[in-house]
């Protein structure tokens, strides 16, 4: 379905990047939450060299901060990532300004069962994937490594762990609240 982003959408970033030009693929999730609904608006899921990824991130930042939306930017905190964030000082200059990520120091369980319990929102219904990019290669790569992915599999697994990722940090960032609690008083 094609998602419509208002102001009142809370926007989640989520980068899973390697520090090779080459090596794994770089994924990147756009995420949003209405309801019980996760919906995919954006995603970068690619082979290619962090500045090409750094300006798809700017436009991406700027493109849903200038519409007043609050966008979290998460990338996650592992060995090699400061290497990536040196890798962005140039783009981060020519720009003006550093983009406010927030370092996912978070301990995770293991990346196949990550990856697998984030399978729930699929089999639900509850995950929709923005028309605009879903006939995009970038898509088509997520799609192809979900179907590849298992565990002990050696097959690029990027794109899902950002999916993945971004999932839980969507749904912390959009805590809903559809009951009254009850007090007890003494």
């Amino acid at each position: 379905s094609q998602i419509f982003v208002t102001n009142k959408d809370r926007i989640t970033i989520y980068c899973d990047l390697s520090f090779s030009n080459s090596g794994d693929y770089k994924g990147v999730s756009v995420m949003t939450k209405r309801g019980d609904d996760l919906f995919l608006i954006d995603l970068y899921g690619r082979k290619g060299s962090v500045n090409s990824v750094m300006y798809w991130l700017y436009d991406v930042y700027e493109k849903y901060h200038n519409m007043g939306c609050p966008v979290y930017l998460y990338m996650e905190a592992v060995f090699g990532q400061d290497k990536i964030y040196e890798q962005f000082k140039d783009v981060s200059n020519e720009k003006g300004y550093r983009l406010p990520f927030i370092m996912d120091k978070a301990v995770k369980a293991n990346k196949f069962n990550r990856i697998e319990l984030s399978s729930v929102y699929f089999e639900r219904g509850r995950f929709f994937i923005n028309e605009d990019i879903f006939d995009s290669q970038d898509v088509k790569n997520l799609l192809d490594q979900y179907m590849a992915f298992g565990e002990g599999s050696k097959f690029h697994d990027d794109i899902p762990d950002s999916i993945a990722s971004n999932i839980e940090k969507t749904n912390k960032n959009n805590k809903t609240s559809d009951f009254n609690p009850i007090l007890n008083r003494t």
